[in-house]
């Protein structure tokens, strides 16, 4: 899709591209309309690069669907080289709806699974996408190490305030000195490798799976 804020894009679905504007001061985001999209597609014909369909919504946002991922990669590169810069460049998937019905307003069902319980461990607790009260009906079960660099006090601070805005019922367990990736035998190894905070912690490790096994009991028992 591409929008005026960046670019992304989708494998089984689509090419997001929303545009970036140099960021001077007072600088304002230009919508994309038929005529980017018209662009956009001679760039990629001239590059030999197949896509399915390719159209500006509503937001004016441009969105270009691929059959996979290489393809999809090759259109991105292609955008980068010839626009170097203008774009923030980002994968995903999106919904194969049909346009007439997106251009209705409609949106797909989803069709995820309605999940009883969700485990985290050593996981990042930053938020990327914000959830709305009711969206979150799995319990959660979180094990964090209080000594992994990766995740800021802010983010575990922000992480508990969002789950208790949104009423999740959720367990956070937290283990001293327990680094990122504890639950992995080849963390030590890979953080003195790449010079990393990483390691392994064989009772944390224990611990925690125990942790795991009592909170599937009570979600599933």
């Amino acid at each position: 899709m591409i929008s005026p804020k960046g670019i992304e894009t989708v494998h089984g679905a689509r090419l997001r591209l929303p545009r970036v504007l140099p960021s001077w001061e007072n600088s304002t985001e230009a919508a994309f309309t038929g005529a980017s999209v018209g662009e956009f597609e001679q760039l990629l014909g001239r590059e030999g690069i197949a896509y399915e369909d390719a159209y500006a919504d509503s937001e004016g946002r441009m969105w270009i669907r691929f059959d996979d991922v290489e393809t999809q990669l090759q259109a991105r590169d292609a955008i980068n080289k010839a626009y170097e810069g203008q774009f923030a460049v980002a994968t995903t998937f999106a919904s194969r709806a049909p346009l007439w019905l997106t251009r209705m307003g409609l949106k797909p069902m989803s069709l995820g699974l309605d999940l009883r319980g969700v485990a985290s461990f050593h996981g990042s607790l930053g938020k990327t996408h914000p959830a709305q009260k009711g969206d979150v009906k799995a319990r959660v079960l979180v094990c964090h190490g209080e000594d992994d660099s990766f995740v800021s006090a802010e983010e575990q601070a922000g992480f508990r305030q969002e789950m208790d805005d949104l009423g999740v019922d959720y367990k956070f367990v937290a283990y001293p000195g327990a680094k990122h990736g504890f639950t992995n035998p080849d963390a030590t190894e890979n953080g003195l490798k790449y010079n990393l905070p990483l390691a392994y912690n064989e009772d944390v490790d224990r611990e925690s799976w125990q942790e795991m096994k009592a909170f599937w009991a009570e979600v599933l028992g």
